[in-house]
């Protein structure tokens, strides 16, 4: 799978991992107070590489994400192996490890719905993720 989605300081090649879907959807209600009445939809998905630069040493990493209707991540949680956990959003996009995502998941022509999770599972990570 290429990595587009995410920011080139870690743009790097990875395998996508076999996915079952889990047979179950979220139900999908309008929020209060935004322009879209489709809400933003939320992944978890394994990787099964390490990132290949001079952190590979982290590990393996589960990437959590939060993205518009089109595909464009809003806010993401990066939990390595080793420990390491980097968190993006509107208020922290980049550093020098990385970056909230900079392409569509969509644009992938993978199907991400068996990576769906629920909102409050994506709350979780962000909140445990810290800032």
């Amino acid at each position: 799978m290429s990595a587009d989605f995410r920011s080139s300081a870690t743009s790097v090649r990875r395998t996508a991992p076999v996915c079952v879907a889990r047979g179950r959807r979220q139900k999908r209600t309008p929020r209060i107070g935004t322009l879209s009445a489709v809400p933003n939809r939320f992944y978890r998905r394994r990787w099964t590489e390490t990132r290949g630069d001079e952190f590979a040493d982290w590990g393996h990493s589960v990437w959590y994400l939060e993205v518009a209707e089109d595909g464009w991540p809003v806010r993401q949680v990066e939990a390595y192996d080793a420990g390491r956990v980097l968190r993006y959003g509107p208020s922290h996009v980049e550093d020098r490890f990385g970056g909230l995502g900079e392409a569509s998941l969509y644009d992938s022509g993978e199907d991400w719905a068996c990576f769906e999770i629920t909102e409050a599972d994506f709350e979780r990570a962000w909140i445990w993720s810290g800032e």
